[in-house]
């Protein structure tokens, strides 16, 4: 929390303080406009990744649907292997093992 208070308030402040007088407001302007911007950017690409089939995956949906979608973004009916490792990975995952020993 140290860390959120200080990037949001501390480096507005900062940078209002250090900036000369009339470059002061473009300052400010800009670093919540960058904020605004990133925040922007994070949920779009959350709307575009709901539906993709790891979602489904987490979201508890069925094999069918899942297997269907994967099957038409692939453009093959062959995708059972490619599931079978989705909902593999989804199960270590919700099992709190830690990803990064697996990749190791």
């Amino acid at each position: 929390t140290i860390g959120l208070y200080y990037k949001s308030h501390a480096v507005p402040l900062y940078l209002s303080e250090m900036a000369p007088a009339r470059y002061r407001g473009a300052f400010s302007n800009g670093f919540q406009f960058s904020l605004c911007l990133g925040a922007l950017a994070a949920t779009v690409v959350n709307y575009g990744a709901e539906k993709t089939p790891n979602s489904l995956v987490q979201q508890g949906k069925g094999r069918g649907e899942v297997k269907a979608l994967l099957q038409k973004i692939r453009g093959v009916d062959a995708v059972d292997e490619e599931l079978d490792d989705i909902v593999a990975a989804n199960a270590t995952g919700q099992a709190g093992d830690n990803g990064l020993r697996l990749i190791l």
